[in-house]
């Protein structure tokens, strides 16, 4: 009997949203980890412009 209570337990937690949401994540950044090298930032950040937030562009269009 108990043994079947700890059974419906796991399976409670297993079919959660959080659970499975936590597990999918986690699956998608080993993947992402393991076909993608890891860069360095450049030195710096990115290039801003000094006046211009990283969203604005004032390039001619």
């Amino acid at each position: 009997m108990l043994g079947l209570v700890l059974f419906l337990s796991h399976l409670a937690r297993e079919i959660r949203v959080e659970t499975m949401m936590h597990s999918v994540r986690a699956a998608a950044d080993r993947t992402i980890h393991r076909l993608l090298p890891e860069r360095a930032p450049a030195a710096g950040g990115p290039a801003r412009h000094r006046n211009h937030s990283p969203t604005q562009c004032s390039c001619p269009s």
